[in-house]
């Protein structure tokens, strides 16, 4: 069971925790943050603890500091608005992921919040993980008319790959939550699914940074996998190099290789023997992401067999 730290006692709106990310841009501490969003130190000090289990923040000897990407999501420049940026850091949690998921699969509350707690250890009671979970959902604005369908179901969103309509990161993040299972996802660094999340995004509009964002998603795994096994990389660059060192099965190691070439090709741009910039398609992004996806599953699962 893994253990989940920070975990608040109580739930927080989101224009809570999104001031608490504000002030913390050039440091404060309990007390000057208490101030500042006209809270309880109780309130406050639950805010924090949200805003420290999603990565927003960090605290060192009592100074809390807002980390840069999230600086930059509360700048009035980008002009989102707090369940915006709530639904961001929140979509990289993956306890939370894991319950959405669970809701997507027919759960009530209860029973959702039932299962995500054999999984994870919050050290709270039941009841309260499924307090602080369904009001994320609702501070996230993820909860329409329909309770039943807060999100796309897997085979909805699969099929919805193929035709024009760009789908949502929650849609994505659970399509991906789906294909890996509670198997690989431990297994699984939140850049790498950050990578695998623009790919989907974008293929459609932008097929070259899709291809390269799924090639960087897979050298990304490919290289921690190796820091876990103790694999020396030190000599060793890019996607093609890291996975001949890595993967055991010939077939395997071809086929990462092969996403390393289409990630050359949307890299580079321009071949080297003809001096003919590389076009790609749509279809060849995702054809590309979709075998960096399996390749990766395959790999977290530690099932690298005659499996595809």
């Amino acid at each position: 069971m893994r253990k989940i730290n920070n975990f608040p006692s109580k739930p927080t709106s989101a224009s809570v925790i999104i001031g608490v990310a504000r002030r913390c841009t050039d440091g404060a501490d309990v007390y000057e943050l208490s101030t500042y969003i006209c809270r309880s130190k109780e309130t406050t000090i639950n805010a924090v603890k949200m805003a420290k289990m999603l990565s927003m923040i960090n605290e060192n000897e009592g100074v809390i500091t807002t980390v840069a990407e999230c600086i930059k999501d509360c700048s009035a420049s980008t002009r989102l608005d707090d369940s915006t940026i709530l639904k961001k850091w929140s979509l990289k949690w993956q306890p939370f992921v894991a319950y959405l998921s669970f809701i997507q699969d027919g759960c009530n509350n209860n029973e959702a919040s039932s299962r995500l707690c054999s999984y994870y250890d919050f050290g709270r009671p039941r009841d309260v993980v499924e307090t602080i979970m369904e009001s994320m959902v609702y501070n996230c604005k993820l909860k329409g008319s329909d309770d039943d369908h807060i999100c796309k179901r897997p085979e909805v969103f699969e099929e919805s790959l193929f035709d024009s309509e760009i789908n949502s990161e929650v849609d994505i993040r659970l399509y991906l939550n789906h294909i890996f299972g509670d198997e690989a996802i431990n297994n699984i660094s939140e850049d790498v699914m950050s990578n695998l999340v623009v790919a989907l995004s974008q293929y459609k509009t932008d097929p070259r940074n899709a291809i390269e964002c799924s090639g960087r998603a897979l050298e990304d795994h490919v290289r921690e996998m190796c820091i876990a096994k103790k694999i020396d990389l030190s000599k060793k660059k890019g996607l093609i190099e890291v996975s001949e060192s890595y993967f055991d099965h010939y077939k395997y190691k071809e086929i990462a290789k092969s996403v390393g070439h289409i990630k050359n090709m949307a890299g580079h741009g321009i071949e080297s023997s003809s001096g003919i910039r590389w076009k790609l398609s749509p279809i060849g992004a995702l054809s590309c992401i979709l075998m960096t996806i399996t390749i990766i599953n395959a790999s977290a699962k530690g099932c690298e067999k005659n499996e595809f």
